[in-house]
């Protein structure tokens, strides 16, 4: 799996392993990754001390949401512990992210969150965890029971651009552990 802190070759704005998409379903950028409403940090504006990537929703005005995704890949049945590092300054405490595998129903796991709390989950158990200086770690328990490929997608619910939110969400250090 892939982290944030290596750049793409063709898209310095981005980072490598993650495609930026309106929709979730494919293996390649859409117009949303010229948008830059998705896009990487420098060390000092993480937790981990590694390069984070930050979602502005004023520069998502492609009016259906523009996300980020790693590539499907398959995985044996069992456990997914997966993790990450958010910090965010939304305006509005209704804003937030979701985080949620595209396309197989019965690996389902959908997680609406922000900084502050989590605000939905189906398919997975998610916990928010206080790490000090406005920082969360969010960890989401998911169980595979279909050998499905999965696709991890991380987007706006609905346009936070268009409710007039002004703050930003930094994510960091995801981690994926496997079965």
């Amino acid at each position: 799996m892939s982290n944030f802190n290596v750049p793409r070759i063709n898209n310095p704005d981005l980072p490598n392993g993650w495609y930026a998409q309106a929709d979730g379903f494919s293996n390649a950028d859409d117009s949303c990754s010229l948008e830059t409403s998705w896009r990487l940090t420098s060390v000092a504006q993480t937790f981990s001390g590694l390069r984070g990537v930050l979602f502005d929703p004023q520069m998502d005005t492609s009016n259906h949401g523009c996300g980020i995704k790693l590539p499907r890949f398959s995985s044996r049945l069992g456990t997914i512990n997966l993790s990450f590092n958010l910090q965010s300054n939304f305006t509005n405490p209704n804003s937030a992210l979701e985080f949620i595998n595209i396309g197989d129903i019965s690996n389902m796991c959908d997680v609406k969150f922000n900084s502050d709390a989590i605000l939905e989950q189906s398919g997975c158990t998610a916990t928010l965890t206080d790490l000090g200086t406005g920082w969360k770690s969010l960890s989401l328990v998911w169980e595979i029971t279909s050998s499905e490929q999965l696709s991890i997608y991380v987007a706006p619910p609905f346009l936070l651009q268009e409710t007039g939110e002004t703050g930003t969400m930094i994510v960091d250090n995801v981690r994926i552990t496997l079965p």
